[in-house]
């Protein structure tokens, strides 16, 4: 009795056979994934998020990455979600302006995120959008008015325009 190209799969007791012939065939043609819902769904994103916060905190930023990646699929609305993969886009890639649209949609998720708006000046920065740099150093300094390193930072972000300018 043929069982197809990959063979049957036989577990204990006898009870159960599988075709494998028929995951072979679903393998090779994959459906979307779908979008998170409910409470299950959720409780699984959060422990793949987990997951893929040690792999980075492991220094295992391949593997993070694309855990990221993956994870953003699955939760585009989770602002933690998209802030590690910004991170991990400027870390890993020169897709820097991805990183960016990360960042400004983890933002409108979560407006005044320190860490977010720190990286996003850190990018801006590098991309020698200085202007873009001082709105969110401006924002910053709103949300942390007695953080004295700010304002050193946007004061060297305006001599850079400054210099520019010339």
């Amino acid at each position: 009795m043929d069982r197809g190209p990959v063979g049957v799969l036989v577990i204990c007791a006898g009870v159960l056979v599988v075709n494998l012939s028929v995951y072979s065939a679903q393998l090779s043609n994959p459906t979307p994934v779908q979008k998170a819902s409910g409470p299950s769904c959720t409780a699984d994103i959060e422990m793949q998020k987990d997951h893929a916060i040690r792999l980075k905190e492991q220094r295992r930023y391949e593997a993070a990455l694309a855990a990221f990646e993956n994870l953003v699929t699955l939760a585009p609305q989770d602002p933690d979600i998209r802030y590690h993969l910004a991170t991990l886009i400027a870390l890993m890639t020169p897709r820097h302006e991805d990183a960016v649209e990360h960042l400004r949609v983890a933002l409108a998720q979560r407006p005044g995120d320190v860490p977010a708006l720190e990286c996003l000046v850190d990018l801006y920065t590098s991309l020698d959008q200085h202007d873009l740099a001082l709105q969110a150093l401006e924002e910053l300094i709103s949300l942390r008015p007695e953080d004295p390193g700010y304002l050193c930072q946007a004061a060297e972000t305006c001599i850079r325009m400054n210099d520019r300018a010339r």
